[in-house]
C-alpha cells in the first residue's frame, strides 16, 4: 500500500506530528509531540480529514474508538487462539471509520516490549520462559526469580505419607467465552474448571450465546445469573485442609498451547520428578493435549487463609483468565454448599463447618481485569466495546472484574435513557432501579461469622472497600482479638478499642496477593444491620466501569419458597440453625385498622381501596406500595 508522505515518515520514526481539521494545528501542539516524539522514539500520527475543527471530547470519542489494523500491519479479524487476543485488539474495530488514522503509542509500545520479551526467553531457553529480566517484563517481578537458576532457594515440600487424608482434585485448563453481565458483554478467554463440570461449563456458554442472540431489547434474556449464585463459569476455587494431601491432575485442554497452574505460597511439588511446581521449572508446563500430576503434603500447622494461583506459561492466558485459588481451611472441616447445605467442590461462596470451632461462610472475590489496557470487550452484536464509555466517561467499561463479572454504570444508565429518555448517575448502583448485579453478591444472615479472602488477580493494585460504618476487619486477623461472632445476639453499643491490630474498612490489594478479612462482629457489623453493603475497588473509575458488588445481609430465612429476592435460597450455618426466622407475608395485616397521619385510622382489606368510607378502606397492595419509596429514588 502507497502511504501519504506524511504517514511514511511517521511509519518511519523521522517525526511525529498532530493535524487538526485541515492542517490548523497550533504551535505548541506541534512543539509539544515533536518534543515527545524526540524523547521515546515513537510517533503517534492522527489525521481527521474534515472542514471543521473537532471539539476534545468529539476527537476523543472517535479517535478512541478506531485502531486501523493497516499501520500495524496485522489482520482485522479475530485471532484463532485467545491467547493472541490483545494484538487482535489493536489492530482494528470491524468497521473502522475511513477518514480517520489512529495509531496509539500504547500497542506500539506492546508490540516492542513483547519483542523484548522473545528475546529474552531465546537467550535463558535452557533455565526456562520465567528466568530474570523475563520474569520482571511478564509483571512477575525480576526480585521474585534468580537470574541463575542454580540460586533458586525453594523449601522442599515433602511426599504425602500414606496417613494423610487424600483431597483430590481433577482440573482442566479450556478457553472458554466469558460472559460478564446481564448486557451480553464478553470476551473469548481461559479458565481452570473441573473436568466433571466442562460439559456444564459448555451449555452454560451455548445458554449465554443464545442470550445475546436474542431480540429482547431490555436485555431481560440474559443468561448470568444475579449475583453470581451457582454459575459454573467463574475463577476455579477450591479448598483442603491442615494436614491434607492435596492431589491434582491438571489436565492441558487449551489447543497448541502449554500450561501450567503455579499456587503461590505452596510446596506444591511435581509428582513425577519430586522437584517443586514452580515457573522456573519446566517440568510443571503441561503440553496441549496432556496432562501433568502434582501434590502436596499441607503441614498440621500451615497457616490458614488463601493462595492465590495461575498460569505462567503466558502472560495472556492469566489475563485473559486462567487463574484462581486454593483455601486452606482448618483441619477437619467440612465445605459445604450455602445453597444445599451439602459438601461441595468448588466455588466462591461456601459455609465452613469447623470441626473445634465457630462455623462460618466464606467469600472468595477476584479483583481482576479483561486482558491487558489496551484490551477490549465485546458487546452482545460482537462489537467492541468502546474505550470511554459515553454516559460516564470512564475508561474500559466493562474490563474491571469481580469473579469473570463487571457491572458497568454506563450499560445500567444507558437502559435507563432508553425505556424513560433520561438517565440518573445517582442510582448506578441501584438494585430497585436495575435488579441485582450479575458481580458477586455475598449473602448471610445477620450475625453469622463470615470471611472474605481478597484476591489479586491482575497486573494491576486495586483497593477493596466496603461500605457500612460499623463494617470493619483487622489488618492482622491471626494475632487480633477482634471477635468476629461478637455481634451473633444482637448489637455491641461498646466493643473494645484497644487491640492488637489496626481496623480497616479499605485494603489495598496488589498482583497474586491476597488478604484474609474475617469481618468484626460478623455479618451486620457490630451494629447489626440487616441490608445490602456496597463493596468495590475505591478507585472511582474502576468502580463506575463494573467493578463492584454488594453483601447482602438478610434477618428473615430464605428457605426455598419463601426467598424474599431472585436469589436461591440460603441455607443456616450448620452450629447457627434456628437463630433466622421467615419473613411474615403483608396478607397477615389484611382486617387489621392501622394508624395513618393526622390520628387517622385505615382498615387494611384483601382488593379494594375506597376513600370516602369512614374509617378508608385501603388494599393490601395500595398500602405496601406507600410503603415503598418511588422506584428510581
Amino acid at each position: 500500500m502507497d502511504w501519504p508522505p506524511e504517514i511514511a515518515a511517521a511509519k518511519s520514526g523521522t517525526f511525529t506530528r498532530l493535524f487538526l481539521g485541515s492542517g490548523r494545528e497550533s504551535a505548541s501542539d506541534r512543539k509539544r509531540w515533536e518534543n515527545r516524539a524526540a524523547v521515546s522514539g515513537m510517533y503517534s500520527t492522527y489525521i481527521i480529514q474534515e472542514e471543521k475543527r473537532m471539539t476534545t471530547r468529539k476527537f476523543a470519542s472517535q479517535a478512541g474508538g478506531v485502531l486501523l489494523a493497516a499501520v500495524l500491519g496485522i489482520t482485522q479479524a479475530w485471532a484463532e487462539t485467545p491467547a493472541h487476543q490483545h494484538s487482535t485488539v489493536m489492530s482494528a474495530e470491524t468497521e473502522a471509520s475511513a477518514t480517520v488514522v489512529h495509531q496509539a503509542a500504547g500497542p506500539m509500545l506492546m508490540d516492542k516490549m513483547g519483542k523484548a520479551i522473545a528475546q529474552i526467553e531465546r537467550e535463558v531457553q535452557s533455565k526456562g520462559p520465567f528466568q530474570g529480566a523475563s520474569a520482571h517484563a511478564m509483571q512477575q517481578g525480576v526480585l521474585l526469580v534468580a537470574e541463575d537458576q542454580d540460586k533458586v532457594k525453594v523449601t522442599q515440600g515433602a511426599r504425602c505419607s500414606a496417613q494423610m487424608p487424600v483431597r483430590a482434585y481433577d482440573i482442566s485448563a479450556i478457553t472458554v467465552e466469558i460472559t460478564v453481565n446481564r448486557f451480553g458483554d464478553f470476551y473469548p478467554g481461559f479458565m481452570y474448571v473441573l473436568t466433571e463440570d466442562v460439559t456444564g461449563v459448555r451449555a452454560e456458554e451455548a445458554k449465554n450465546q443464545a442470550a445475546r442472540d436474542s431480540d429482547d431489547p431490555t436485555f431481560a434474556g440474559g443468561a448470568v445469573s444475579n449475583g453470581l449464585q451457582g454459575d459454573l463459569i467463574q475463577p476455579l476455587v477450591i479448598r483442603a485442609n491442615q494436614g491434607d494431601c492435596l492431589r491434582i491432575t491438571l489436565r492441558n485442554q487449551i489447543a497448541e498451547e502449554p500450561t501450567n497452574m503455579i499456587i503461590n505460597g505452596s510446596q506444591l511439588l511435581v509428582a513425577s520428578t519430586g522437584k517443586p511446581a514452580t515457573a522456573n521449572n519446566p517440568d510443571a508446563l503441561v503440553p496441549a493435549g496432556k496432562s501433568g500430576e502434582f501434590e502436596w503434603a499441607i503441614p498440621n500447622n500451615l497457616q490458614v487463609g488463601g493462595r492465590a494461583f495461575h498460569s505462567h506459561a503466558s502472560r495472556d492466558q492469566y489475563s485473559l483468565g486462567l487463574l484462581g485459588s486454593l483455601v486452606v481451611e482448618p483441619r477437619g472441616s467440612r465445605f459445604l454448599s450455602p445453597f444445599t447445605g451439602e459438601d461441595m467442590k468448588s466455588g466462591w461462596e461456601a459455609m465452613i463447618d469447623v470441626a473445634n470451632g465457630s462455623d462460618f461462610r466464606e467469600f472468595v472475590i477476584f479483583y481482576h481485569e479483561a486482558g491487558d489496557e489496551t484490551f477490549r470487550l465485546l458487546n452482545r452484536k460482537g462489537d467492541m466495546l468502546p474505550q470511554r464509555d459515553p454516559h460516564t466517561d470512564t475508561y474500559r467499561p466493562a474490563a474491571r472484574l469481580l469473579n469473570y463479572r463487571s457491572e458497568p454504570h454506563g450499560e445500567r444508565l444507558e437502559q435507563q435513557e432508553h425505556l424513560i429518555g433520561f438517565a440518573d448517575e445517582s442510582q448506578g448502583y441501584g438494585s430497585y432501579t436495575f435488579g441485582d448485579p450479575a458481580t458477586t453478591v455475598p449473602r448471610s444472615y445477620l450475625g453469622d461469622p463470615a470471611t472474605f479472602r481478597m484476591v489479586g488477580g491482575s497486573e494491576i493494585v486495586h483497593s477493596h472497600h466496603l461500605h457500612g460504618g460499623s463494617i470493619r476487619w483487622a489488618r492482622q486477623p491471626g494475632t487480633s482479638q477482634l471477635d468476629p461472632t461478637l455481634s451473633r445476639n444482637g448489637p455491641v453499643k461498646f466493643p473494645p478499642i484497644s487491640d492488637t491490630s489496626d481496623r480497616l474498612d479499605v485494603q489495598s490489594i496488589g498482583p497474586s496477593e491476597i488478604y484474609d478479612e474475617v469481618t468484626e462482629g460478623g455479618s451486620g457489623g457490630l451494629q447489626a444491620l440487616a441490608g445490602e453493603f456496597v463493596f468495590h475497588c475505591h478507585i472511582p473509575q474502576h468502580y463506575v466501569t463494573g467493578m463492584w458488588g454488594f453483601w447482602r445481609v438478610y434477618n428473615t430465612l430464605q428457605a426455598p419458597g419463601a426467598q424474599t429476592d431472585v436469589m436461591k435460597p440460603l441455607v443456616e450455618l450448620p452450629d447457627r440453625k434456628g437463630k433466622i426466622h421467615l419473613a411474615v407475608s403483608s396478607d397477615k395485616l389484611v382486617g387489621t385498622t392501622v394508624d395513618w397521619y393526622g390520628g387517622k385510622k385505615w382498615e387494611i382489606t384483601k382488593d379494594k381501596t375506597d376513600w370516602k368510607a369512614n374509617p378508608v378502606k385501603v388494599s393490601i397492595k395500595d398500602w405496601v406500595e406507600y410503603m415503598l419509596p418511588p422506584q428510581g429514588l
